[in-house]
């Protein structure tokens, strides 16, 4: 039943989404705190700006996979197959053009078109095969991304405020800890408050269900 495969792969694409979109908004957010973490205050500068870029193609790398088993599981072997291959050869085309003029964005920017082409394939192939509509799942996507976005201002204005001297790790990754949980706080207030969670996980509107049993 096309509906019912439907509803699952939007249930699936709504799941992950929720996860991984705020998930990617910390990691920006933090890139030069991780990057100085792990390496020091050598190449700082180069190094956040790529981390930050390749939180993208993470994001896609996470994506794509997903779609790939979800052909899989539909029977859609031949299909997911050609779209490996097509997506393999427009790496191999774009990778050296793009290390050529972007350098070491080149790199990431060939991977994320990868992962990029792999996802559109494999929804082109769904939508054919079985009509799939993922316009609930956009919408969410929409105000999954507007709740990221909004939970990022006060920790940027703590973290403007906060003096970094990027150091000492160990105060880094205490702040870090204060302000991600912080702004995972307040991305999951907004959410509940857009219902996202009830909507996804199936979990019970609470403030509804008292105002039903109050009257």
């Amino acid at each position: 039943d096309n509906k019912k495969i439907t509803k699952q792969i939007n249930q699936i694409l709504d799941t992950v989404i929720f996860i991984l979109v705020p998930m990617t908004m910390i990691f920006i957010f933090f890139a030069r705190d991780i990057y100085f973490i792990m390496y020091g205050n050598r190449n700082l500068d180069l190094g956040t700006s790529l981390f930050c870029v390749s939180n993208i193609q993470i994001f896609l790398g996470t994506i794509a996979p997903i779609f790939s088993s979800i052909m899989m599981s539909l029977k859609l072997r031949k299909e997911a197959i050609l779209t490996l291959i097509v997506s393999f050869l427009a790496k191999l085309v774009t990778f050296f053009p793009l290390v050529r003029f972007f350098g070491a964005y080149g790199m990431i920017y060939s991977s994320g078109l990868y992962y990029l082409i792999q996802i559109l394939c494999y929804f082109y192939s769904l939508k054919k095969n079985f009509g799939i509509n993922i316009k609930g799942t956009s919408r969410r996507f929409v105000k999954i991304l507007i709740s990221s976005l909004l939970m990022v201002l006060p920790a940027y204005g703590l973290h403007q405020l906060i003096p970094f001297g990027y150091s000492s790790r160990i105060t880094d990754i205490a702040i870090m800890g204060v302000l991600g949980i912080l702004m995972l706080g307040i991305y999951y207030g907004l959410t509940v408050y857009m219902r996202l969670p009830q909507k996804i996980f199936g979990i019970k509107d609470i403030s509804r269900s008292e105002e039903h049993t109050s009257e």
